[in-house]
């Protein structure tokens, strides 16, 4: 994943006021792997890019595009 996106999903879960853990909890992974995704240092499958964009209300245009 590129920058731009770690970046807005960063900014998505602060809006939130969130932590990684919760919303890895949210969306049924482990904050490790979350972090990790966040972080850019694992690649995304789409049905869990379906699941993040949904938990944070996006499209997955808006948030991975």
């Amino acid at each position: 994943m590129n920058k731009q996106v770690n970046l807005k999903m960063k900014k998505a879960r602060a809006r939130r006021g969130m932590t990684q853990a919760e919303v890895a909890l949210a969306i049924k992974i482990s904050r490790s792997d979350y972090s990790k995704i966040e972080n850019g240092h694992r690649d995304l499958k789409i049905s869990l890019a379906c699941k993040i964009s949904e938990f944070f209300g996006k499209s997955l245009d808006e948030l991975f595009g």
